[in-house]
């Protein structure tokens, strides 16, 4: 998407994340636990919010703060990729970043942990979201188009 749009970059604030931490999320998670996890990626959110143009990814947790919501949504326009958690599984079964989850248990109890998180999580999404994406079946390309016009639709809405 960030190639699409002209002068914007791409950022992911997990990855901001471990760099500023200089470890992996796994590891804090393991060693300081969620809170401190949550209160660092604030922390990054706040720096990243400092910037314009870009293009930021985060993980799905960051609205479970108040504070977050506001700053993304007083600082850009939020999407929500959403997907089904089969769906969900399939695209991180292999990621070993994703400590809530990927806890080395089988399939059933990882869908489990996602269906579960997806209904505590949903009223926040759906409240938190600009625009939200269906991305069940649709291919890349397909959707970095519909959110580079629902983008440019919405910025012509705010002039």
């Amino acid at each position: 998407l960030a190639k699409h749009l002209s002068g914007y970059t791409f950022i992911d604030s997990d990855e901001q994340l471990e760099k500023t931490a200089a470890r992996k999320i796994s590891e804090i998670f393991e060693n300081e636990g969620e809170t401190y996890f949550r209160d660092l990626e604030t922390e990054v959110l706040q720096k990243i919010c400092k910037k314009s143009k870009q293009i930021v990814s985060t993980g799905g947790g960051i609205i479970l703060r108040e504070n977050n919501v506001r700053m993304m949504r007083e600082n850009g326009i939020v999407f929500w990729l959403a997907a089904k958690p089969q769906t969900i599984y399939e695209r991180i079964k292999d990621e070993a970043h994703r400590p809530l989850i990927n806890t080395g248990e089988d399939k059933k109890q990882v869908m489990a942990k996602i269906e579960t998180m997806l209904e505590q999580r949903f009223d926040l999404y759906n409240s938190s979201a600009d625009v939200i994406i269906n991305t069940e079946e649709i291919a890349v390309q397909d959707l970095v188009e519909s959110i580079r016009d629902e983008y440019e639709r919405l910025l012509q809405c705010k002039i």
